[in-house]
Order: C-alpha cells, then structure tokens, then sequence
C-alpha cells in the first residue's frame, strides 16, 4: 500500500492455475529471508527475480507495547519463522510482564485453540488472516503489523518503481 503498487499474496504450496498467472504476471516475488529458497525455486520456475523483504524493528515494539497491558499471541504460517520472534520475546518480553505470551504456526492446532480461547489481542501474519478469523469469534482482537516491512525495502521498492 505504501507503495501503490499491486501486491498478491501466494502461498508456498504447488501454485493452482490463476496463482501461477499471478506469478507469470508479476515483475518481481518477494519474500523474506524465512522463505528464500522456496520462493527462489518460484523464481527459477517463472523467471522471476526475487527480492528481500526487510521486517521493520518496528513490529517488535508495536508489539511489546501492546503487551504491556494484555496477553499476546503471535499465529505464522510455519515453525521456521518462529526462532527469531521466540528468542527476542522470550528474552527480552517475558522477565519484563506476568502477561501471557504466546507464538504458533497455524498449523498447531492444540495452541491455537489455547490462543483463541486466552489472549486478549492475536497478533496474524497476512497469510494466516483468512484461516484465523474463519477460527476466531467475532468479539477477539486480531491485528496483523502496523509496519511489517522496513524503510529500507520500501525505498528501494519505490526506486524500482521509478526505474520500470
């Protein structure tokens, strides 16, 4: 949105027909580094160039701010995206509240069942929002990041932008 350019979310399953026009279609994939090879094997596929989405330091203090005052959960797509939130959340977060604090991939049903059931504010990843609010009643706080995506890739997005 910041940049006013047309942006489709594709998962990383084997794309169906009208995600592999998408993919045709598009100039670049982008991902994070989480996802690299796999979105990497896309590119090859479809001729694509691939580049980095910077995560915004921002997210982090967007979130521990919130968790201040509520208990937090964090739903992701997978387990391999999960390693950096857990240690910064847990190292840094945790000593500093007795709020609850949770982070699962969507996948893991018993947790979040557990998330839905106790967090007040459930922080979604954009490829987990549909699933999530098919799942959560209507009356619990889903949010996804304020600022996901660094300065730094928006920029050099926009530059991109005004090179095509």
């Amino acid at each position: 949105m910041r940049t006013g350019a047309e942006v489709y979310a594709v998962p990383l399953s084997e794309p169906d027909a009208e995600q592999s026009r998408v993919l045709a279609d598009s100039d670049y994939l982008l991902t994070t580094s989480w996802h690299m090879e796999e979105v990497g094997e896309l590119a090859t596929q479809f001729d694509r160039e691939v580049l980095e989405i910077k995560p915004s330091h921002d997210i982090y203090t967007e979130i521990l701010e919130a968790a201040r005052h509520k208990n937090i959960a964090i739903v992701i797509q997978d387990e391999r995206t999960m390693h950096a939130s857990w240690d910064i959340f847990m190292n840094l977060y945790h000593p500093t509240t007795t709020k609850k604090f949770w982070i699962a991939p969507i996948d893991r049903e018993d947790l979040v069942e557990k998330i839905i059931d106790e967090a007040d504010l459930i922080f979604v990843s954009p490829m987990c929002w549909d699933e999530m609010r098919k799942r959560t009643p209507a009356d619990k706080e889903l949010k996804t990041y304020e600022n996901f995506i660094s300065e730094s890739t928006i920029d050099y997005l926009k530059e991109l932008q005004l090179l095509g």
